[in-house]
């Protein structure tokens, strides 16, 4: 993990970046995005955790077929993936506009 310090230490943030600020409770918050980026942040994170219930799923189905169980569950975590690359892509774009 040091690496990834290294990196966000070594690149200067955007100029027009704004610091977290902390709320109660502890959360860092920084001003709220638009509707339709939260809406479609929700949707990702719906179907992302759709993905990883259907990998559990399959785990439980076929612990007695180890071939199915790593052929169906890789298959469904590679899913839930996507939408994770997605998501941080998303959110990625969003911030550096």
């Amino acid at each position: 993990m040091g690496g990834l310090q290294d990196i966000r230490n070594a690149v200067p943030p955007a100029p027009e970046a704004r610091k977290a600020t902390r709320i109660p409770g502890g959360e860092a918050q920084v001003g709220v995005g638009p509707a339709e980026l939260i809406s479609l942040v929700q949707d990702f994170v719906h179907w992302e955790r759709r993905h990883l219930d259907e990998a559990v799923s399959a785990a439980r189905q076929h612990i007695e077929s180890p071939a199915n169980w790593h052929r169906l569950v890789l298959y469904a975590l590679t899913d839930a993936l996507a939408y994770n690359f997605l998501l941080v892509g998303t959110l990625a774009a969003y911030l550096q506009e």
